[in-house]
């Protein structure tokens, strides 16, 4: 009887003290919750080019690192949202599924404004989105990133160099990036180069050259290594 006593009594006890244990790392879970949402007002008043850049650059390095820290993608940040956008940084680079600036830079929701097209290419659509940024969101920042083992710009070099037949579409897009690949001696320098084009493309649009004058935005490019790490220069 006592032996059936005592088995009962231990088996309390195990309930008991799993019961709390739960309960503990409930509660310890919840206030981690708590932390993270009272810290989604990071980055919100972010007004010059100059602090923009630093924050990309530590982001990225956390990416890299494999230190991600997202703060701003909860519910307090996404209801602050609702009435407003003021992000401090427009990237425009490519639709390469490898790519994702909010990956890279290891930003949240509001901080940053994508503009995507394939081999980072300007047309008159990106030039609108990019000036919408800087003249009605007041965006500081303005990053032209290409990126290794860019496809669009293998592809000009394709259609160039060996004559490779593409879609309408397409060899329209491509023909964008033809004066990178003729004026460059391998497809690593003809990213490049074709980062620098679209820059100087970027750079000439009236409303954005009004704001690099005055200095209220700064254009910076940047190159994306598939390890992870971007490499800015002006």
């Amino acid at each position: 009887m006592k032996k059936r006593f005592d088995i009962v009594l231990i088996s309390l006890i195990v309930f008991l003290s799993t019961t709390f244990i739960l309960f503990y790392i409930g509660e310890g879970a919840k206030d981690v919750m708590t932390d993270v949402s009272q810290t989604t007002d990071l980055m919100v008043n972010v007004n010059t080019p100059e602090k923009a850049l630093k924050i990309l650059k530590e982001g990225n390095e956390r990416f890299v690192n494999d230190i991600s820290n997202l703060n701003n993608v909860h519910k307090k940040r996404r209801d602050e949202l609702k009435n407003g956008q003021h992000p401090y940084a427009v990237i425009l680079t490519c639709s390469d599924s490898r790519i994702s600036p909010s990956l890279i830079f290891n930003v949240g929701l509001g901080e940053i404004f994508e503009v995507r097209l394939a081999g980072n290419v300007v047309n008159e659509d990106a030039l609108a989105s990019i000036e919408y940024a800087v003249k009605y969101l007041e965006t500081p920042l303005i990053v032209v990133m290409g990126h290794e083992d860019c496809g669009a710009v293998i592809s000009a070099y394709d259609m160039l160099n060996n004559r490779t037949v593409y879609s309408h579409n397409l060899t329209g897009l491509l023909k964008k990036i033809e004066p990178s690949i003729k004026n460059s001696n391998s497809i690593e320098e003809a990213i490049k180069l074709n980062i620098e084009n679209s820059a100087s493309i970027v750079k000439k649009d009236s409303i954005i050259s009004e704001k690099l004058a005055n200095g209220s935005v700064k254009i910076v490019k940047g190159y994306y290594s598939l390890d992870g790490k971007v490499n800015f220069f002006e």
